[in-house]
């Protein structure tokens, strides 16, 4: 979880102000977000991504995805290593588990929001 909040760090804000500014275009949004084990599968940080789009007027739409290894095959005929090959695919099950945490944060900040 570290290792990747490292690596993501650098990009929140940028992410966030673009994020803000579609909405004060109000250019519809839609988050796909993929779920990989041991990086973005930890319920309180699914619960505060909720809490952060739930602010967003112009959500649209929330996609959640099992990681997948389908990629490997395009590294390999590169003769590339593929990175996440340590990475296990994950099955629907997790994926509808993480979107419920999602929801449970959207849920929560606009009843926060909304009084």
């Amino acid at each position: 979880w570290e290792s990747y909040r490292e690596r993501v760090s650098s990009w929140q804000l940028l992410i966030e102000k673009i994020y803000h500014r579609l909405e004060k275009k109000s250019i519809p949004l839609w988050v796909r977000h993929v779920i990989v084990e041991g990086y973005t599968n930890d319920p309180t940080y699914l619960k505060k991504l909720g809490r952060f789009i739930g602010t967003l007027r112009n959500l649209k739409a929330l996609d959640v995805l099992p990681y997948h290894s389908m990629g490997a095959s395009k590294y390999e005929a590169l003769g590339i290593p593929y990175p996440l090959a340590h990475l296990k695919s994950l099955d629907r099950k997790d994926a509808e588990t993480a979107k419920r945490h999602i929801l449970d944060g959207i849920r929560e900040i606009r009843a926060e929001i909304n009084g």
